[in-house]
């Protein structure tokens, strides 16, 4: 949370990715920042990947859990895109089916699913297709933060221009 806080104090715009576990931890701070903090702020794109967060064990332990309606979910995320590779062993589930009342709530724009994608990262035990190396470097995965990116550093220049043109 410390980190976020201190990207949103210094203007910048936020991407915050986690990778199974961590995206567990993410999301959970995220309703925290949210729902207990009472920060307003937003992150413009979650991205998540071979994430557990839909599976019956993890969604019953999430901060918010046992609360009803837009309570029960972080406020704070503009676009979520979830990844999960055929033959994941974490990620069994896709996140609009549990998480779409959060879109129905008007707490999120859009949620995405891709659990088609092949992540062929290959260690020295061989092919794991939960490292998180692979789904970085996924052609998929890496367009959608590479698009954020992109649309950030453009509406900077944008933002710039009148100001280096004025002086």
């Amino acid at each position: 949370k410390t980190v976020i806080r201190q990207a949103w104090l210094a203007g910048e715009r936020v991407c915050l990715i986690g990778h199974s576990l961590g995206s567990v931890i993410a999301y959970d701070a995220l309703w925290e920042l949210s729902r207990e903090d009472g920060d307003t702020r937003r992150i413009e794109l979650f991205v998540t990947l071979g994430s557990p967060l839909a599976t019956r064990f993890i969604r019953r332990s999430l901060r918010g859990a046992e609360r009803k309606g837009a309570e029960r979910y972080p406020s704070n995320i503009v676009r979520w895109a979830n990844f999960a590779a055929k033959g994941e062993t974490i990620a069994l589930k896709p996140m609009r089916g549990f998480f779409a009342p959060m879109q129905e709530l008007g707490l999120v724009e859009s949620i995405s699913d891709e659990t088609e994608l092949y992540n062929h990262y290959r260690g020295d035990r061989g092919l794991n297709v939960h490292e998180s190396y692979g789904y970085l470097i996924h052609p998929h995965v890496a367009g959608c933060i590479g698009d954020w990116i992109e649309a950030v550093s453009t509406e900077r220049a944008l933002d710039a221009a009148p100001a280096a043109s004025s002086s």
